[in-house]
């Protein structure tokens, strides 16, 4: 077991998480957003940034990472 550190705001599924958590070796970004109910969309709906590094929903974590999850600016 690892532990990551997640910080999560994202205002329109008004979900705000601040807190360790402990996922299996080999998780990915991919894998924790689905366990917290977030979409991935190609088209960018968020941003992942994994120890202040925006990162792919590919990436795998490591002990003791610290991922933010954070909504997209859309501008217009």
């Amino acid at each position: 077991m690892i532990n990551i550190q997640l910080q999560v705001k994202v205002p329109w599924g008004k979900l705000e998480i601040d807190e360790i958590r402990s996922y299996a070796e080999g998780t990915t970004v991919e894998k924790i957003l689905a366990d917290l109910g977030i979409e991935v969309k190609d088209e960018g709906n968020f941003l992942v940034a994994v120890n202040g590094k925006i990162e792919y929903k590919d990436y795998i974590f490591k002990d003791g990472d610290r991922i933010s999850i954070l909504p997209a600016l859309i501008g217009g």
